[in-house]
């Protein structure tokens, strides 16, 4: 479905400034039987409000497509970045907001419950998850976490209401897959206690720009966020942002915090400015995002191109959403990588999307690999310790 309006302000004035072609769902990867099987693309562009700045993508796919025609593959309880952050992460929030053993915490999206899982080590709390994925809801439940199998909705509300509302209110990498935004801010309020906060983790789209993060670009976000729609959008629904920061988590994403009777921080006018004063909302800043982006594209397929001519045997390292944007985008399939590994047991086996690439075990790297291209470039540094001892060169395509 095309976007023909803005998500936060309802505005029609849309300008597509980012073009990165058709690409299959990022977040699918696909079983041996899908591989001879027709794939589809979706046109990947990003569009900009003219009235508030918002960033959404330029088509939408239906929710059920994304995450539940298909087996969901990603499991956070097998990274270590992720668990990491995820306690430090819940720490701060029981903090800030003040939750304790006789509170709930609702996480929205909550995969198999890592984060909800933090929460309740860290404070005793109730806990309770919304994910639409069965086959990652059911491994929620069997780690104990109580589980809505669905999209965080009227019914899901009414059935978490049924347990009582919710202190905190939380979507990591969420957020921004959100279409309908007045729809869930109207669920949000029903569902959240007078004194709760929501708190949301999204990609930041001035790091987007800033670092030429195209790849932190696909089908399954819907939207891409700066602080000042955000905060006119959440003003409307008789919500104040009060606390926001920026953080490296997922390439780099905007931590906030929202609340109805608590005060607005003074970090919202700061960052407002300084969006302003960087020209986020300008056409040429998006001419130049485009420019680079081709260029890297250009490098970095010269670079494969000659190590292979010269004998070389290249590797992808990480099985990433982030991963397929970039694979598809410059064109790189098994004629070029050998295969991808990954640690996870719900990729391992199954091949990338649109560039059917199979994905081995990280411990099935043979001997005969010189390179490994590292392609969720935010965890290169972890991830290139880990495999140090097979002596490869990496290579992280990714610009700042």
């Amino acid at each position: 479905m095309l976007t023909n309006k803005c998500f936060l302000c309802s505005s029609k004035k849309l300008n597509k400034v980012i073009d990165l072609g058709y690409h299959p769902l990022a977040d699918t990867f696909l079983k041996t039987e899908q591989i001879d099987q027709p794939e589809t693309r979706y046109p990947l562009n990003v569009v900009a409000c003219q009235d508030c700045g918002h960033l959404m993508n330029g088509y939408i796919v239906p929710a059920t497509a994304m995450y539940q025609d298909n087996e969901y593959s990603y499991d956070s309880s097998n990274s270590p970045v992720s668990i990491s952050h995820f306690d430090d992460f819940s720490k701060q929030a029981i903090e800030l907001v003040g939750v304790t053993d006789k509170d709930l915490v609702v996480d929205i999206g909550s995969n198999v419950g890592t984060f909800l899982t933090k929460f309740r080590d860290n404070s005793s709390c109730n806990v309770y998850g919304v994910e639409p994925s069965k086959n990652i809801a059911d491994i929620a439940e069997k780690n104990g976490v109580a589980t809505v199998n669905d999209f965080f909705n009227h019914d899901a509300v009414e059935k978490i209401k049924s347990v009582g509302k919710a202190k905190i209110i939380s979507g990591t990498n969420v957020y921004n897959h959100i279409e309908d935004q007045d729809l869930f801010a109207k669920n949000i309020d029903e569902l959240l206690s007078d004194d709760g906060s929501a708190v949301f983790e999204a990609p930041y789209a001035g790091t987007l720009v800033d670092e030429t993060s195209f790849d932190t670009i696909y089908l399954e976000h819907a939207s891409y966020f700066f602080v000042s729609p955000l905060k006119k959008f959440w003003d409307k629904h008789g919500f104040k942002i009060h606390d926001i920061t920026l953080n490296d988590y997922m390439g780099g994403s905007m931590r906030v915090y929202i609340s109805r009777h608590r005060p607005e921080s003074p970090d919202v006018a700061k960052m407002i400015s300084e969006e302003e004063k960087r020209g986020y909302f300008s056409e040429e800043v998006y001419k130049q995002f485009m420019n680079r982006v081709v260029g890297l594209k250009m490098d970095l397929m010269k670079k494969l191109y000659d190590i292979k001519s010269s004998g070389g045997m290249i590797i992808g390292i990480g099985a990433a959403t982030k991963g397929n944007t970039l694979l598809n985008y410059c064109g790189i399939d098994c004629s070029i990588l050998e295969y991808v590994t990954d640690a996870s047991p719900l990729k391992v086996g199954k091949y990338t999307p649109g560039s059917h690439i199979l994905i081995k075990d990280d411990k099935d790297i043979d001997t005969s690999i010189t390179h490994g291209v590292i392609l969720p470039w935010n965890i290169g540094d972890f991830l290139s310790k880990k495999l140090s001892h097979l002596g490869l060169e990496f290579i992280v395509p990714h610009l700042k």
